[in-house]
């Protein structure tokens, strides 16, 4: 039954109503969140150093157990042994390009990394296998420390003769120590009678950089308490005209750091990446809300 009023038709919009779009759909939110984070992401690859040496300790990723060839007394042996970093380098019109390795353990225990010419390359060579494997720590103990870390015997050879560096060349090496220390380390090489300091810098909690200009055996020295290291440790920036980080690095005539990358540097990115992220998610949801579903 009605009263005979003919019902009411929808009239224009007022003037001066501003037309809503229609809310964005859930598909077209996650595409532009996700290019947000590629795009945050690749801000962060932009601004860590081509030649850093690896940044081992990642966000929920702790280093397992130290893994001993021979345990110093009391630490136990692992279940599993320790792994060399192994890395074949390609030598094309007899310069040996760059190469980089990990030994396989969570929280590699070595790494290593060579720039392009780092090699001399005898006529003929067209792969350089270069290794670092683990042994026992010598029983002759350094002057005024103790070893914190295997041995890491270095070599290069070609159909199984040594290839040595070229003059000025150098290999960077990160080791990992047994635990974190407050204590000075350093990283040392063995001739097989004498331990030499190499200039070390820490780039992890207790992983540290070093570059060495022979292929002699490394390992990790903590000096004693009080005891300082006889030689400096590098700056940053500071590096040798021909060598890289174990990310692939640089070619030869570029300076290069032993470093890692600085943890401000890194904590400002990842700050900003979380702040982009949130303003991206806060701006869609807000629009969201004030359109009609």
């Amino acid at each position: 039954m009605t009263d005979g009023t003919a019902p009411a038709v929808p009239g224009p919009a007022p003037r001066g109503t501003a037309l809503r779009r229609p809310a964005a759909t859930p598909r077209r939110r996650a595409l532009l969140v996700l290019l947000l984070a590629l795009l945050a992401l690749g801000a962060t690859v932009t601004v860590r150093p081509p030649d850093a040496p690896p940044l081992y300790d990642g966000l929920g990723f702790p280093d397992e157990p130290y893994r001993w060839v021979s345990p110093p007394a009391g630490q136990t042996r692992t279940p599993q042994p320790p792994t060399p970093a192994s890395a074949t380098i390609e030598v094309s019109g007899g310069v040996s390009g760059p190469a980089r390795a990990f030994s396989g353990e969570q929280g590699p225990q070595v790494a290593f990394a060579v720039a392009d010419g780092a090699f001399t390359a005898p006529a003929g060579t067209t792969a350089i296998e270069m290794t670092a494997v683990p042994e026992a720590v010598p029983a002759a103990a350094p002057d005024g420390g103790v070893v914190v870390s295997n041995l890491y015997r270095l070599s290069a050879t070609s159909g199984g003769t040594p290839v040595p560096l070229a003059a000025r060349a150098t290999v960077v090496v990160n080791l990992r120590a047994d635990r974190a220390t407050t204590q000075t380390v350093v990283v040392s090489a063995w001739d097989g009678t004498t331990w030499t300091q190499v200039p070390t810098r820490q780039v992890g909690t207790e992983i540290y950089a070093a570059q060495v200009p022979t292929l002699d055996p490394v390992a990790v020295v903590r000096l004693d308490q009080g005891v300082r290291a006889t030689v400096d440790a590098p700056l940053p920036s500071a590096g040798a005209s021909a060598g890289a980080g174990p990310d692939g690095g640089t070619g030869t005539g570029s300076s290069v750091g032993d470093g890692g990358i600085g943890g401000g540097t890194l904590l400002l990115t990842v700050g900003g990446i979380v702040a982009l992220l949130a303003a991206a998610l806060v701006v869609l949801r807000r629009r969201t809300g004030d359109e009609p579903g």
